[in-house]
């Protein structure tokens, strides 16, 4: 499975979880922090509060992970 992160400028962070590996809130916690780290490193200076994450159809939500 290959998970895909991104904003209006390019590709934030791209994920590919191993081959028969379960998908747990561990998994998706250490998902999120990545995201998180990406952003601060590709978007220095425009990160000012916690990034709001689309998940599919979902309204917009805070990230309290």
């Amino acid at each position: 499975m290959c998970t895909v992160f991104w904003d209006a400028e390019d590709i934030l962070l791209i994920g590919y979880m191993p081959h028969k590996v379960t998908v747990t809130g561990v998994y998706y916690a250490d998902l999120f922090h990545k995201v998180l780290v990406a952003i601060k490193q590709k978007r220095r200076g425009k990160l000012t509060k916690v990034p709001l994450l689309l998940h599919d159809n979902a309204s917009a939500h805070r990230s309290h992970v």
